[in-house]
């Protein structure tokens, strides 16, 4: 009974003894250096901050610029949009006139042989 039960024992060890072993691996496998003196930052998990905050920044222009390509109202030269509101009302004024006047407006351009 003895003998089993210091088997048992035994076998208890060795498992915590790989779990440590294991624990210690894994720790030894990360960088040591720190690069924050408020709490422990390794190298690796610094890096891996910049380069989530380098996507992050590289996702923000591209919306920005997808936002600016897709509206391009805001960029139009102010000359396009006075030219624009310069027909809109010629088409009004032509809209408000009879019609007799306003096929003789449209005809006026047509230069008769």
């Amino acid at each position: 009974m003895a003998r089993v039960q210091s088997g048992a024992q035994a076998e208890a060890d060795l498992e915590r003894t790989q779990r440590a072993e294991a624990e210690r691996a894994a720790h030894a496998k990360a960088t040591r250096r720190t690069v924050q003196k408020g709490g422990i930052v390794t190298v690796e998990r610094a890096k891996e901050r910049i380069r989530l905050r380098t996507n992050r920044e590289q996702e923000s222009w591209e919306k920005k610029e997808y936002t600016r390509r897709q509206c391009p109202k805001r960029e139009k030269s102010k000359v396009v949009r006075f030219h624009r509101a310069i027909a809109a009302y010629a088409r009004l004024r032509i809209s408000a006139m009879d019609p007799v006047d306003q096929l003789h407006y449209q005809l006026s351009d047509v230069e008769d042989d």
